[in-house]
């Protein structure tokens, strides 16, 4: 029973991507040769980030041949005091 919500879960999610990138194909007419600015990734260290849903979006958009300039914000393992 867990297994099957699991599956179903990630069923959804994978979905959910999807359809954000059809979202973006189908604004832009086409995503190739473009450039798309991916903002807000944020990654900590010592985790592992490959299964981030941004990833795969960007994975995806780079298949069609979008090309990809992400900021990616990085936590600090200390606090950092402005």
């Amino acid at each position: 029973m867990i297994f099957q919500m699991l599956k179903a879960v990630h069923h959804v999610n994978s979905e959910a991507k999807q359809r954000f990138v059809d979202k973006v194909v189908k604004t832009l007419v086409s995503v190739k040769g473009k450039t798309i600015g991916v903002w807000g990734l944020a990654f900590k260290p010592n985790t592992d980030n490959e299964e981030a849903p941004s990833i795969d979006i960007i994975n995806q958009l780079q298949a069609k041949g979008a090309k990809i300039k992400a900021l990616i914000l990085l936590q600090s393992v200390m606090p950092v005091n402005f």
